[in-house]
């Protein structure tokens, strides 16, 4: 791996080692010393200090240190990354800021507990680092160089596994098109813990996800937002990403009467209008 291939930056929420050839998050740190702020600032404003929160496909942390400097020291975060390389960065970046109340698992997650073979990611190459994904039949090879031959073993568990733990206010998951299977391996930690769920979803086929929320009594909210931040920390003005961005759902408890104002409400598909998915106001 070349030297030049780590870099760091003094960002927004602190100290941040970082991979220069990672063309999305690794661009966005760099540039504007921040990553995806519009979605780590509603995240931000449904937690409260001493939470509970898992995040799902953390990456270096970029979202791991605020949330885990929000929810405070009697607060827990679970932060898992299957990628071996940005979970090493990512302690090491705990330790930059001085975070002690994340526990990090080198894990992917998924349905059930498992181990799986991949290609061995080439970080010294530029590539969407982040689009990495363990589905069957998800080629993350098409935006990220893999060493040709050599493979690397990846330990899966699920959320089920996790119900001893004291409570879960909010998950944040993020995990390539595997969403719905990890989900559907925490029944029982969805039915104990009935956490807030900041999940992204696919806007083509939005559906699947959807359906699978409101069968565990959630209320659903399309959130989509641009990765460029005309606001961001560095003022830098030039867009580097044009108009491309992420679409999550915002997923709260019946029982809790969430209102989120900001953005319409999405509706159960019928025969009228099977695809809806509801949109920003």
């Amino acid at each position: 791996m070349k030297d030049n291939s780590i870099g760091f930056v003094n960002a927004k929420h602190g100290d941040f080692m970082f991979y220069n050839y990672d063309e999305f998050v690794g661009l966005s740190i760099r540039e504007y010393g921040e990553w995806s702020e519009k979605l780590l600032d509603q995240i931000l404003s449904f937690l409260n200090k001493s939470d509970y929160v898992f995040d799902i496909g953390s990456h270096v942390g970029l979202f791991t240190v605020p949330i885990s400097k929000k929810i405070g020291p009697e607060g827990k975060l679970f932060s898992f990354e299957p990628q071996k390389m940005l979970y090493y960065l990512q302690c090491a970046n705990l330790a930059l800021n001085d975070i002690k109340n994340v526990e990090v698992f080198n894990v992917g997650m998924g349905k059930s507990k498992k181990e799986v073979l991949v290609d061995e990611i080439n970080y010294s190459k530029p590539g969407n680092f982040g689009g990495f994904g363990l589905g069957k039949d998800y080629d993350y090879s098409k935006f990220i160089n893999v060493n040709d031959g050599k493979k690397t073993k990846i330990n899966v568990k699920n959320l089920d596994l996790f119900q001893n733990i004291k409570r879960c206010d909010l998950i944040k998951l993020e995990a390539e098109l595997l969403e719905k299977q990890i989900l559907e391996g925490g029944l029982k930690f969805l039915k104990k813990f009935r956490p807030i769920i900041i999940c992204e979803n696919c806007p083509s086929n939005p559906q699947e996800l959807n359906s699978f929320l409101f069968s565990q009594d959630y209320d659903l909210y399309w959130f989509d937002y641009t990765f460029f931040n005309e606001e961001n920390y560095f003022i830098n003005s030039e867009n580097h990403f044009d108009r491309v961005g992420k679409f999550y759902i915002f997923a709260f408890p019946k029982e809790k009467n969430f209102s989120f104002k900001n953005y319409v409400k999405i509706t159960k598909p019928n025969q009228k209008n099977p695809n809806l998915i509801g949109k920003n106001n």
